[in-house]
Formats: structure tokens, sequence, C-alpha cells
């Protein structure tokens, strides 16, 4: 599971987050994982760099809900 990689702003179009990323697919094909399954915003920035990681919105739908803090 990865969720919300976020590269230094003053780092962003080097290449470092899409290296990070790739060494994470790689360590997770490497330990036989069948799926990597990924959480991220919903800007058309971050959904463009995980596609064209190879990351697809074709198979699954990912949501999430959080506990409301007590008063």
């Amino acid at each position: 599971m990865v969720e919300n990689v976020v590269t230094h702003q003053t780092h962003r179009g080097t290449g470092q987050g899409r290296r990070v990323m790739q060494a994470a697919i790689d360590a997770a094909w490497a330990a036989d994982c069948y799926k990597i399954m990924l959480l991220t915003g919903r800007t058309a920035e971050a959904r463009g760099f995980y596609e064209k990681l190879g990351f697809g919105t074709d198979e699954k739908w990912g949501m999430t809900i959080r506990r409301v803090p007590e008063r």
C-alpha cells in the first residue's frame, strides 16, 4: 500500500519522486507481491504522475473515512 508520496516543491520535476516510486515498485515485484495499491490526492498533477508509472483507475476505486474527533 502506497499513500501520499510527496516531493518537496523545490525538488519537483527532477525525477526524484519517480525514482523513489520505481524503487518501491521494484521492491514489491521482487518480494513477489501481486499488486500495489495507491491512495493519493485527486489532483490531475498527482494522477498524471502515477499514470506515467503504470498505475490506473480502471480496476479499483479508493475511498476513505476518518473518525471525527470528540470535542
